[in-house]
């Protein structure tokens, strides 16, 4: 098993300022694309374009060459079945490319494993793609016509680079949840409960040189970003979207070498029951 965290995405202009996102096929009133980026995850905000049956793209000119190795299509998108490309150049014209190209599973499997080039559908509806971490100038994000009188619809896509921990020392737990109801009276309680997973996780940073590779994510993560979280790749189906809770962070050295780094998240507005 390996625990991913992705927090990166160049997507996001908050996080990237000097990055420039574009849509062919235009845009809905209401639906433009930077929606995409904003991982507000409700059922209305999303990006779609103005006509069906047509192949569309999504892209970033980043302003210097990044890597990424993990895509993720949030739940509050309509793709199933369609087929989608990932492709990144060093040309904005596109004319060589390394490309990744799946079609979007319409059904969650247990005991999904999380791999290079195969796509995972998680339990609340999300996709989550990593493939061979590649490096571009600019990216895009190709969707297939999906048939006559069909628009795909994007509420949410991340396209960065994972951060993969070395060492997720024990204790460690991947079915941590929290429940949160309103008591009418006692012995009462409310007809709605929020509820929704929770993490803890610790990590011993191997050495500096992992430091390197996990800090760019972390500080993204601290600074407000929200964070996906696999916390076991054999079951990709269990991964989820979270947040950090107001508190302190930080990435001390302790008794050995490398860093401790200790991570708490909440499930970013989880599936009402």
């Amino acid at each position: 098993m390996s625990t991913y965290l992705l927090t990166d995405n160049l997507y996001n202009t908050r996080q990237y300022p000097s990055h420039t996102v574009t849509a062919s096929g235009g845009a809905v009133t209401g639906y433009e694309v930077f929606r995409i980026a904003n991982a507000r995850r409700h059922a209305r905000d999303y990006w779609t374009p103005l006509s069906s049956n047509t192949e569309v793209h999504i892209d970033v000119a980043c302003d210097r060459v990044r890597s990424a190795n993990m895509l993720v299509i949030d739940r509050n998108s309509g793709l199933s079945g369609a087929t989608i490309t990932v492709s990144s150049s060093q040309e904005a014209a596109y004319t060589t490319s390394d490309d990744t190209s799946f079609t979007v599973p319409s059904s969650v499997y247990r005991a999904n494993g999380l791999r290079s080039g195969h796509p995972v559908k998680t339990q609340e509806g999300a996709i989550l793609l990593p493939f061979n971490l590649t490096a571009g100038k600019f990216w895009r994000v190709t969707i297939g016509a999906m048939g006559a009188g069909v628009k795909p619809t994007i509420g949410g896509l991340w396209l960065g680079r994972s951060y993969s921990p070395t060492i997720v020392p024990l204790p460690w737990d991947d079915e941590a949840r929290y429940l949160d109801r309103q008591d009418i009276r006692l012995g009462m309680p409310g007809p709605f409960s929020d509820t929704g997973r929770s993490a803890d996780l610790r990590i011993m940073v191997k050495n500096d040189a992992e430091w390197e590779t996990a800090r760019r994510s972390m500080l993204q993560f601290w600074s407000g970003s929200p964070l996906w979280y696999v916390a076991d790749s054999n079951y990709g189906e269990n991964s989820w979207l979270g947040y950090a809770p107001p508190t302190s962070f930080g990435a001390p050295y302790t008794n050995r070498t490398g860093r401790d780094l200790t991570i708490s998240l909440s499930e970013l507005q989880p599936v009402r029951v």
